[in-house]
């Protein structure tokens, strides 16, 4: 899915990292 990436942090856990802007804007759409 565009908009999202993920970063895994030291202590192993992966965080989710979102393009607020870009989810505004799909979700605009497809509403």
């Amino acid at each position: 899915m565009k908009g999202i990436a993920f970063i895994k942090d030291p202590d192993g856990y992966w965080i989710e990292i979102f393009d607020l802007k870009r989810i505004g804007e799909v979700t605009a759409t497809a509403s």
